[in-house]
């Protein structure tokens, strides 16, 4: 009885867990959704802040300009900063 205890308690908290990672997820999505040009990001390819340029939702693409050059990258990869 008492393993089956320890059991549900860990299915518990990985339900919450995987919960959470859900509306973690679904919140960055949302918040890549309303981006625009001229709002800062960081961008994971350069480990770099960045200014969009411009953003194309139905490709999933931005323009983003990191240091000196311009750069297409996946929506997927950049993270809105606040």
């Amino acid at each position: 009885q008492h393993e089956a205890e320890l059991q549900r308690e860990e299915y518990t908290r990985k339900v919450a867990e995987a919960e959470k990672q859900a509306a973690e997820a679904a919140a960055l999505r949302e918040r890549r959704a309303r981006l625009q040009a001229n709002d800062r990001v960081q961008v994971a390819r350069f480990d770099q802040p960045g200014k969009i340029i411009r953003i194309d939702h139905r490709k999933n693409l931005a323009v983003v300009s990191v240091g000196l050059g311009q750069w297409e990258v996946p929506l997927e990869e950049i993270l809105p900063l606040e």
